[in-house]
């Protein structure tokens, strides 16, 4: 574990499965609570809150990153319900709220706002193009990151299409793809690109095993 990367590297020092920390701000929750909105439906929103809260804490338990793994968890579940992408968006922007906003004692809501304004902004453009995104929204920080994200999941309609974007736009690009990927991945999964397992097996040793979980995790899904 690389000590630059600050929450994961005291999560790994610590050494301890239930630690719990109210700091860090970054996307990293976001990047990898989409399985909680796998398990729930979107109308249980109490829960996919919940879920979305305790998946992020050992590692990130600022606002921002609060919002932003509610935010995702439930678009994520939207999408697997087949809302339209207009209801995911609200559904998402309404938990980014609550999240946030319980975090700071109601007085926030700074990241579903950011979200809001680059969401209406982008569906007038005609076509996303990565230069374009790069010089008005860069990825450099979680409330340009997660925003970028949930807006490209949202808008486009290929899993393939949008990580590709997402890695050509620069800045935190890995993160973009990954939450954008995961909505996307759940509103159109014939729009993942098969030979993307075979890479991964070939690199990690796991690639089989990503669609095992997946089944499982589908299979929970309350």
């Amino acid at each position: 574990m690389h000590e630059g990367v600050a929450s994961l590297w005291e999560f790994h020092q610590a050494n301890d499965p239930a630690r719990v920390t109210e700091e860090h701000d970054g996307c990293g929750a976001a990047v990898r609570v989409a399985p909680v909105g796998m398990l729930h439906s979107s109308i249980q929103a109490h829960a996919i809150l919940r879920g979305a809260r305790q998946a992020s804490i050992p590692t990130h338990g600022g606002p921002l990153a609060l919002a932003a793994a509610a935010a995702t968890a439930t678009a994520v579940s939207a999408a697997v319900d087949g809302l339209k992408s207009a209801d995911i968006m609200e559904l998402a922007l309404r938990a980014a709220e609550v999240a946030e906003r319980e975090r700071t004692g109601g007085l926030d809501g700074i990241l579903a706002e950011r979200t809001r304004a680059m969401h209406e902004d982008l569906v007038r453009r005609h076509t996303l193009n990565a230069n374009d995104l790069s010089a008005t929204y860069f990825p450099d920080s979680p409330l340009t990151i997660v925003p970028l994200a949930i807006t490209l999941g949202v808008l486009m309609e290929s899993a393939k299409d949008a990580i590709l974007l997402a890695a050509n736009i620069g800045g935190d690009s890995d993160s973009v793809a990954s939450i954008a990927g995961g909505i996307l991945g759940a509103r159109h999964p014939e729009t993942i690109d098969a030979q993307w397992y075979v890479a991964v097996e070939q690199v990690n040793g796991f690639g089989s095993e990503v669609e095992t979980i997946a089944a499982g995790l589908s299979a929970l899904r309350r």
